[in-house]
C-alpha cells in the first residue's frame, strides 16, 4: 500500500468516526436550539459525504453500503430532536385507535370533545392545533399501527422508525437494481444512500417522504420495464403517502402512449380514491382540503420567491398578503408545471430516457418549491433520489445548505432570519444555472 492509499484509508476512517459521533450527537444529545454545535455537526457530516462521493470509486462498494446502514441504525432508540412532527404522527394514530377519524377534527376540537388521557398528554406538543391533518392513507396506516401496538411514546417512535428503515432499505435495493439494469454507474447509489439530509430527516426525524421515495423509485423500475400496472400501483402508493407526487403525473403522458397513460390514470384514480374513502370517505376529503388551504394561506418557512412577493405586498398594502398571494402562487406554479410537463420526449425504454424523466421531475419539483411559501428541509429529499439518475447535482449542494435553516430555532420558538435563505437560494440557483448551461452546451 503506497502513501497515497494509506492517506486515503486514514481519511476514510477519520470521516467515518467523525460522522458517527455527529450522528450520535444529533440523535441523543443536541437539541435544535443549540445552534453552534448543531451547525458544526452538519458541516462535518457534509464534508465527509462529499469526500466519500469524490473518492467513491476508490472504496469498496460493500463497505459504503454497510456505512449507509450503520448511520441509519444509530438513531434506532432516539427521539427526534430537529422536528416535532412525530407528535402529530402519534396523535393521528391514537385517534384511529380510539375510534376517531383523524381527518374529522382539529386537535383543539378533539381535546374539548373527548376525554382521552393519552391525547391530553400529547396535545401540548402538537404543532398546528387548529389545523386538520394533511397526511394521506399510507402514512395514516403507519401511524395507526404504531399507536395500536403500544401507547408508550418511545415504543411508538421505535415502531415508526422500524417502518422507515424497511422503506429506506427497500429503496436502496431498488435504486441499486435499477442503476445496474439501466447501465448507470452503480456508485451513483451513494448520492442517496450516504446523504446526511436523507439520514437525518428519515431515520432521525421520521418524515414519511421516505414512503414517497420508495414508491417513486419502484415506479421508475416498473416504468423502465414497461410494466404499466406496476407503474400505476406504485404511483398510487406515492400519492397515498403524500399528495405532492401528483405534480409528476402529467409528465408521464410524454413517456407513455396515450392508451397506456389513460389506463394508468384510471388505475391511479381508482386506487387512490379507494384508499381515501376506506379511511373515512368525505371526512378525509374535507379535512385534507381544509388543512391544505391553511397550509397555502398561513405557513411560512424558508421560502425563496415568497420573500420578495411579501416585501412588495407590505409596501403596497401594509400587511402580509399570504392569504391571497399564497394560493395565487400555487396556481401559477401549477400552470408552469403543466407547461413543462407537456413536452414530448421519447418513451422510456433506455437509461438515457430514464435520465430525461428524472431531470424533468427535478425541474418540476424545483418550480413547485420556488413558488412555495414553506420549504422544510425534508421537502427537497425527492430531488436527491432524482439526482441518482439525472444530470443535475444542485440538489446535493442544496441538501447541505438547507439544513442551516434549523439555526432559526431558539428555546422560545422560531426566529426568522431572511439572510440564511437568501444565501441558500443564491448559491443553489447559481449552481443550477451553471449546470443548465453545461447541459445545454453538451446537447448542442
Amino acid at each position: 500500500m503506497n502513501l497515497k492509499e494509506k492517506n486515503l484509508r486514514f481519511l476514510f476512517w477519520a470521516t467515518l468516526v467523525m460522522s458517527l459521533v455527529c450522528y450520535v450527537l444529533q440523535g441523543y444529545i443536541l437539541q435544535r436550539h443549540q445552534t453552534a454545535p448543531m451547525l458544526t455537526c452538519f458541516s462535518i457530516l457534509f464534508l465527509s459525504y462529499f469526500f466519500w462521493l469524490k473518492n467513491v470509486h476508490r472504496f469498496d462498494f460493500k463497505d459504503l453500503i454497510i456505512l449507509s446502514v450503520v448511520f441509519r441504525l444509530v438513531f434506532i432508540f432516539s427521539v427526534p430532536a430537529l422536528s416535532d412532527d412525530f407528535y402529530r404522527f402519534i396523535w393521528d394514530g391514537e385517534l384511529w385507535v380510539n375510534g376517531i377519524n383523524s381527518f374529522a377534527h382539529t386537535p383543539r376540537e378533539i381535546v374539548t370533545r373527548f376525554d382521552i388521557r393519552r391525547l391530553e398528554e400529547l396535545f401540548p406538543f402538537i404543532y398546528g392545533k387548529d389545523y386538520h391533518t394533511v397526511y394521506p392513507p399510507v402514512a395514516q396506516l403507519v401511524f395507526r399501527l404504531s399507536a395500536y401496538v403500544s401507547a408508550n411514546l418511545l415504543i411508538s417512535v421505535l415502531l415508526l422508525r422500524l417502518v422507515i428503515y424497511a422503506f429506506e432499505f427497500c429503496t436502496i435495493w431498488i435504486l441499486w437494481r435499477l442503476l445496474k439494469e439501466a447501465k448507470f454507474p452503480v456508485n451513483n447509489l451513494f448520492i442517496y444512500a450516504l446523504n446526511p439530509l436523507i439520514i437525518l430527516e428519515f431515520s432521525g426525524n421520521l418524515h414519511h417522504e421516505a414512503y414517497v421515495i420508495f414508491f417513486l423509485s419502484a415506479m421508475l423500475l416498473f416504468l423502465y420495464k414497461q410494466n404499466t400496472a406496476g407503474v400505476a400501483i406504485t404511483f398510487s402508493g406515492a400519492v397515498m403517502s403524500k399528495l405532492l407526487p401528483l405534480i409528476f403525473l402529467p409528465a408521464l403522458s410524454s413517456f407513455l402512449s396515450k392508451r397506456r397513460f389513460f389506463s394508468m390514470c384510471v388505475v391511479i384514480v381508482t386506487l387512490t380514491l379507494t384508499g381515501f374513502f376506506l379511511m373515512g370517505g368525505m371526512e378525509v376529503i374535507a379535512g385534507m382540503t381544509s388543512g391544505l388551504a391553511l397550509y397555502f394561506q398561513k405557513f411560512e418557512f424558508n421560502p425563496s420567491l415568497w420573500y420578495l412577493v411579501r416585501a412588495v405586498g407590505n409596501i403596497f398594502t401594509g400587511y402580509n398578503i399570504i392569504a391571497f398571494a399564497g394560493p395565487v402562487m400555487g396556481f401559477i406554479s401549477a400552470v408552469i408545471i403543466l407547461g413543462i410537463s407537456l413536452r414530448k420526449p421519447p418513451h422510456v425504454h433506455s437509461g438515457s430516457d430514464l435520465q430525461k424523466l428524472t431531470d424533468l421531475w427535478a425541474i418540476i419539483l424545483t418550480v413547485y418549491l420556488v413558488f412555495s411559501t414553506t420549504v422544510h428541509p425534508w421537502y427537497i429529499t425527492p430531488l436527491i433520489m432524482f439526482s441518482v439518475f439525472g444530470n443535475f447535482r444542485f440538489s446535493v449542494l442544496w441538501s447541505g445548505m438547507i439544513l442551516f435553516t434549523y439555526s432559526g430555532y431558539q428555546i422560545s420558538g422560531y426566529k426568522e432570519n431572511a439572510l440564511i435563505p437568501a444565501i441558500e437560494y443564491l448559491v443553489v440557483f447559481a449552481f443550477l444555472f451553471f449546470e443548465w448551461k453545461i447541459l445545454n452546451r453538451s446537447i448542442a
